[in-house]
């Protein structure tokens, strides 16, 4: 019996230190590797296949087509603000808020599509999520988007997604480069 307490307080002090070094530190612990690969990007952001898991977040601009309740149930589906931006500038501010961000690498971007996929790595235990933006352009001077993101590992994500995408649309209103918000000159 004591040997077996002994194994776990030497557990509880193995692991209370790695947390302690990744909080110390700011830097994840290297589980990243032992993780499956993010998943591949969502083909087709306006309608894309509903997790049966409640590990995702979904934004969508205001005029969009609600999705299948019934589909949509396990995760969060948000409404995306209006930007007083071009769907080139949106991107362009998109592109340079998320490549600031901690965590964050962008995977693919294509400027010409509007689109930008990445992987967001958990602060502490180095969790992978799959990140995809579709800039949507709903007319010459207004734009939206699509924001989706989804746990790779594990059954829920304790809200992160939802956290993360209301996070991001609230960065992508204010200017990346002096911190004011849009429409301030």
């Amino acid at each position: 019996m004591s040997v077996s307490i002994t194994l776990l307080g030497l557990g509880a002090l193995l692991l209370g230190g790695a947390f302690g070094w990744a909080v110390v530190t700011g830097n994840p612990l290297p589980t990243a590797a032992l993780m499956p690969a993010p998943l591949a990007p969502v083909a087709n952001l306006a309608a894309p296949p509903f997790p049966k898991t409640p590990n995702w977040a979904l934004a969508l601009p205001p005029d969009a087509p609600s999705p299948d309740p019934e589909a949509a149930r396990s995760g969060v589906i948000l409404t995306a603000p209006r930007y007083p931006l071009s769907a080139k500038a949106l991107f362009q501010r998109a592109s340079a808020v998320i490549g600031q961000l901690p965590n964050v690498t962008i995977t693919h971007q294509d400027p010409k599509t509007g689109r930008i996929d990445g992987v967001a790595i958990s602060r502490w235990l180095g969790f992978p999520d799959t990140i995809s933006l579709q800039v949507i352009p709903l007319d010459s001077t207004t734009t939206s988007l699509i924001l989706f993101s989804q746990s790779r590992v594990g059954y829920w994500d304790l809200g992160v997604n939802a956290r993360r995408i209301r996070t991001w649309l609230c960065l992508f209103e204010v200017s990346p480069s002096d911190g004011r918000p849009l429409g301030v000159s």
